[in-house]
């Protein structure tokens, strides 16, 4: 077993990776770490785009003593959102694949679904330059590179590292992990076709 990953395979090589991470997948350090990473830049971001958005029925200086109060509010909630939404997404999955034949723990599905957000970190970065360069002028930033196209491209490129991850943590057959894959894919359309 080769014993040398690192977080460039699961972006390049997820099949490679985690064929190579073994019993290793029931750590949960660094698919921790790619949650914390995901809920800071998510917070960071919805911070700085309540700043921009009007606060509706106010205006004028009430709404600038209140901009950064709901700054702080819409992080906060991301932030404890992403880690509950990590928690409940992995138990649903983890229940899918255990229905489908899956012998993996819970701990490797929390793994897997963490190091699958991999894409959603370069995500949240370009989403966060794209704040910062378009000065939170959002109606901008959507035009300028079509920010829902890149969602789609990186919910993709999540899709396919959950795929590999659950087809290997899970011996999951390649069928029944593309059915978890598909399920995965179907749900975060969803969320961002709202």
């Amino acid at each position: 077993m080769n014993t040398d990953t690192s977080l460039i395979d699961i972006l390049t090589a997820p099949e490679r990776f985690f064929e190579s991470l073994g019993e290793r997948i029931e750590s949960i350090k660094i698919p921790g770490l790619i949650i914390l990473f995901t809920a800071l830049l998510a917070a960071l971001t919805a911070y700085l785009a309540a700043g921009a958005v009007p606060l509706p029925g106010l205006e004028g200086p009430d709404a600038e003593v209140l901009r950064p109060f709901v700054g702080i509010l819409a992080a906060a909630a991301i932030f404890i959102g992403i880690f509950i939404i990590w928690g409940i997404q992995s138990l649903i999955l983890h229940v899918i694949a255990k229905v489908l034949g899956g012998t993996g723990s819970f701990k490797s599905t929390l793994a897997v679904v963490g190091y699958g957000n991999l894409p959603q970190v370069l995500m949240g970065v370009l989403g966060l330059a794209l704040l910062l360069v378009y000065h939170m002028d959002i109606e901008k930033m959507g035009a300028a590179l079509g920010f829902v196209v890149l969602g789609l491209i990186f919910t993709l490129w999540s899709t396919v590292i959950w795929f590999f991850g659950f087809k290997h943590a899970h011996e999951l057959t390649t069928a029944k992990a593309a059915v978890i894959a598909v399920l995965i894919l179907i749900v975060s359309m969803l969320s961002i076709a709202i």
